[in-house]
């Protein structure tokens, strides 16, 4: 068995170090300060206050017939898929459909 010896990497491709005064002053420089940061809140009447607000604004009519159709496709692809699922578990394959 061959013995495992260190390996020489130039300067620039060393790992960072983990000193914790730097680790501290990094987190400090980005708003984090305590022991737990929680992300800033939005603004109530924020568009990133409402879960697809921005994409349907930007939402173009002729993606409408290629999503449509995307749709189809993954329904008559994963409703045979869940339902053969459920038979191979043993349950009624009406199962697979929830």
């Amino acid at each position: 068995m061959s013995e495992l010896r260190p390996v020489d990497r130039p300067e620039s491709a060393q790992p960072p170090s983990l000193d914790p005064n730097r680790v501290a002053a990094a987190g400090a420089s980005a708003g984090m300060t305590g022991t737990t940061a929680a992300p800033p809140a939005a603004p109530r009447h924020s568009p990133r206050g409402v879960a697809g607000w921005v994409m349907l604004r930007n939402y173009r009519p002729a993606w409408l017939l290629h999503d449509l159709t995307a749709g189809l496709v993954l329904t008559a692809v994963l409703v045979p898929v869940g339902m053969g699922y459920a038979e191979a578990s043993g349950l009624p394959a009406i199962h697979g459909l929830y």
